[in-house]
Order: structure tokens, then sequence, then C-alpha cells
């Protein structure tokens, strides 16, 4: 099945702003996420950053001189899979239990390592199916467990707005991030 990525970007927007109460925004992301290969349970990115090179000089008017260059050089490496981009969007299908998986969907541009806020999280949501259809859907929030020294590690969870438990808080996974 052949789904127009405008009106899929157009369907986020209204399942997201119906709380998940728009039965044809569920359906159409349903049938695009069964497309998506799922992403492995342990998933992330790595991005190193070298500044750039500097060199320096003398010169008879303005005597010692340092000059930089301006070529940051940043080396990136993803593992666990690539979310899909729609429209404002990035869309991906995560594993789950019982025979359920996530449709999993945020901005992309706070979900990019490089444009990622440092005191806002990205703002996302799930929603969760079967095989028969969507289940259930919330917005994903995270909590930090433990952050000392660079090292955080983060507990995701998802509160259900449109199912069978509204308001009920459902656990997501965990984060880990090391910052050296």
């Amino acid at each position: 099945m052949q789904i127009d990525r405008i009106q899929l970007n157009a369907a986020i927007d209204q399942l997201i702003d119906s709380k998940g109460a728009s039965e044809d925004s569920r359906q159409l992301i349903y049938q695009f996420g069964l497309s998506l290969p799922p992403m492995s349970r342990v998933a992330g990115s790595l991005q190193m950053e070298k500044p750039g090179d500097s060199f320096t000089g003398h010169t008879q008017e303005h005597g010692d001189v340092q000059i930089q260059t301006d070529q940051d050089e940043v080396k990136k490496l993803e593992f666990g899979g690539e979310p899909a981009r729609i429209g404002s969007y990035k869309v991906w299908r995560e594993k789950g239990r019982g025979g359920k998986f996530g449709i999993a969907i945020g901005h992309f541009w706070k979900l990019d390592q490089t444009t990622q806020s440092e005191t806002e999280e990205a703002q996302a949501w799930s929603l969760t199916c079967d095989k028969n259809g969507p289940v259930w859907f919330g917005e994903r929030g995270t909590l930090t467990v433990f952050d000392h020294f660079g090292f955080c590690l983060k507990r995701h969870f998802i509160v259900e707005s449109w199912g069978e438990h509204p308001g009920k808080r459902h656990h997501a996974g965990w984060a880990l991030q090391l910052t050296i």
C-alpha cells in the first residue's frame, strides 16, 4: 500500500491534535507503521566533534597572530535502525511485548543530535498497536533517574490519552547517555 507522505504528515498532526481520538488518522498511521522495519531494542547514536585547526604566525604590523579555521570535523555513527522522516516528524516502529508494537512519532528537529536542546526534551508520542489495529495512544515523557559526572540514566513512559485507560502511565524503556 503506497501512502502519500503529505497525507501522512497531516494525519500525524490530526492524531496529535485530537489526542488519539481521530479514527482515520490512527488507521492511516497504523498502515504506514506496518510497513516499517522494527528498530532494535538497543539503538542510539554516537557523535564525535573535533574543532578546526589553528596556526600561529608573526607579522611586523600585528606581532603574533593566531588564525583558526572554521572546518569542524563531525563524525556520527547511528545503530539500531533509522526512523522515517515524514514532513515535520520522524516515525519509527518499536518492538513490544505480547504481540503488540509501538509506532513512535517525534518532531524531527529536536530529535536530531546536532539540534537537540539541552534543557527541553523532544516532544514525542506513541500509538501502540496489535495485529488487529491501534490499541491506545499517548504522549511520551522522560524521568531522569540518575545524572552524575556525564552519566545519565532516564526512564521513558507514555501517558495514555486515547484507549481503554486514559491517564494510565505505561513504561516505555530506558535511555543511557554518556557525555565525555
